[in-house]
């Protein structure tokens, strides 16, 4: 005899965030560690970017001649520069595989030029303040 058992319901709750093309669900932990690796794209414009500021400032390399070397646009080049000036904690937080969720690369590129402020940086990716 097939038996009938009741549906089992449990409220989860849930967010949901746009990236990219599609969405994303978030669900917090519940107490049980999660392993988060860095996210390689993040790191990559980021490197990128600290690394062109500093052919500018020490070579006097222009944003063309940059863009000339690494086949890229010039205003491509423009744009990730202002990741060099990405907080250090929120760097960190990346580094760590740390990052909220909705800090991706493409939020990430979205938000270029970023705040000077570092506050402000923080507060545009949804971050806690460091104590």
């Amino acid at each position: 005899l097939p038996v009938s058992l009741p549906p089992i319901a449990r409220a989860i709750p849930v967010q949901y965030r746009r990236s990219g093309f599609g969405i994303r669900m978030i669900i917090p932990a519940s107490g049980s560690a999660v392993v988060r690796k860095a996210d390689p794209n993040l790191l990559t414009l980021i490197h990128r970017g600290t690394k062109w500021f500093r052919r500018l400032v020490k070579e006097g390399c222009g944003p063309s001649m940059i863009a000339e070397e690494e086949k890229v646009s010039p205003a491509l080049v423009q744009r990730m520069i202002y990741t060099a000036f990405l907080a250090p904690d929120i760097i960190k937080l990346i580094e760590a595989g740390e990052q909220p969720a909705t800090l991706t690369s493409r939020t990430l590129m979205d938000a270029l030029p970023l705040p000077p402020n570092w506050a402000d940086q923080r507060i545009l990716f949804g971050i806690q303040a460091s104590p």
